[in-house]
């Protein structure tokens, strides 16, 4: 493999300083931006209609979650907020989602978002499917 990367840099000498200064400014590029995102959590809004002991060891469980911070807030000031686009979008825990857990039927949630991004459709999937 080595022998032929030195081949090839051998027939290219002419224009080895060029390939050089290229490489630098693409490693530059990436070392440049790719680090711009290393803190970026986005912000998700948790609206619980249901305030029972299940939908908060729920609420707790996607607190743990790292890669997103997770604010609970009053229904109203949550639609307000996304729709401002101060946060990623909300998920709305419906009433009797505890209830409907215990009796092992569908406890869905909603989730509200005003744009589509990589972020939301990231996110979308574990919050529109049943529990």
């Amino acid at each position: 493999m080595w022998h032929i990367v030195k081949r090839k840099l051998w027939t290219q000498r002419s224009e080895l300083k060029m390939m050089l200064v290229m490489s630098a400014i693409s490693l530059m590029m990436i070392f440049a931006f790719g680090g711009f995102n290393g803190g970026y959590q986005p912000t998700v809004l948790i609206s619980d209609l249901d305030q029972s002991d299940l939908s908060a060891k729920y609420i707790s469980l996607l607190s743990d979650d790292k890669s997103h911070q997770y604010k609970v807030v009053d229904s109203e000031a949550g639609i307000q907020e996304v729709k401002e686009n101060k946060a990623l979008g909300m998920v709305t825990i419906e009433k009797g989602f505890g209830e409907r857990l215990e009796n092992s039927s569908e406890a869905a949630l909603t989730f509200m978002s005003v744009k589509t991004d990589a972020d939301t459709m990231v996110l979308q999937p574990p919050f529109t499917q049943s529990l």
